[in-house]
């Protein structure tokens, strides 16, 4: 995702540092809802960034898909497949 910037990796490591401490801090102590509010508030682009920055991959196999949809609730066209990624979803 490329937000390193012009940085060498020890600032960066040093405001790693900082963004976790602030976090927690006006979380309250519960960072994770905290942070999974943040990432509700970005754009889907940004999510599909960082999940294949992450190496996530999902793979559903054949036969599968339907009882996917039906367990989770989804609709077809919520079933995206992100191409030119990493990130693969096979039905």
């Amino acid at each position: 995702m490329g937000c390193k910037g012009n940085v060498s990796g020890r600032t960066m490591e040093r405001r790693v540092s900082q963004m976790e401490e602030l976090r927690r801090v006006v979380s309250g102590g519960n960072e994770d809802a905290l942070l999974e509010a943040e990432l509700a508030h970005q754009p889907k682009t940004v999510k599909q960034q960082l999940m294949v920055a992450a190496g996530i991959k999902v793979k559903v196999p054949e036969g599968q898909g339907l009882a996917m949809k039906a367990s989770l609730g989804l609709q077809w066209n919520t079933l995206v497949i992100c191409e030119g990624s990493n990130l693969t979803i096979t039905l």
